[in-house]
């Protein structure tokens, strides 16, 4: 996690961000990316809470919820009210990492469902996300998937 005051200042300008969103009834969430200085949940909820915003969240990706440093933080999760994850972004992965995690990211994810589903906590919590599929996946990109496919497999997430 980032130091307590480095925290404090991404929390000061994610409260402004706050501010001017919830003047327009929007809601803005902070997405960890591995890559960054928001490398996990557990760096990512002190920010979202110090911001003490109404309408502050965290986007949880489940493949980045899974693969995250130290796999996934189950009890930063419980911690964290279920409204606070206002938005699930949803793919499917191989069980196991697959060669460098960025093109695994960017390029080989699966549908949502297939693979290995990394929801665990979610229902505990009591969250009821806006189901998002990010599903980049090269292979299916030059198969053409329907949308029908995309929504179809997103849909039975919550089945799962």
């Amino acid at each position: 996690p980032p130091p307590d005051a480095a925290c404090s200042a991404f929390s000061a300008r994610y409260r402004a961000v706050g501010n001017t969103a919830s003047r327009r009834g929007l809601r803005p969430s902070i997405e960890f990316l591995p890559w960054t200085r928001i490398p996990d949940l557990a760096t990512a909820w002190p920010i979202v809470n110090e911001a003490e915003r109404d309408n502050a969240g965290i986007l949880l990706d489940t493949r980045r919820w899974k693969r995250q440093p130290g796999n996934p933080a189950v009890d930063v999760l419980r911690e964290i009210p279920g409204d606070r994850i206002p938005v699930l972004q949803t793919c499917g992965f191989r069980p196991e990492p697959e060669g460098d995690p960025m093109t695994e990211c960017t390029a080989k994810r699966l549908l949502p469902g297939e693979g290995a589903v990394g929801f665990a906590g979610l229902d505990e919590i009591g969250t009821d996300p806006l189901l998002a599929p990010e599903v980049l996946n090269l292979e299916l990109a030059r198969a053409q998937p329907t949308a029908e496919q995309g929504r179809a497999a997103t849909q039975s997430v919550p089945d799962r």
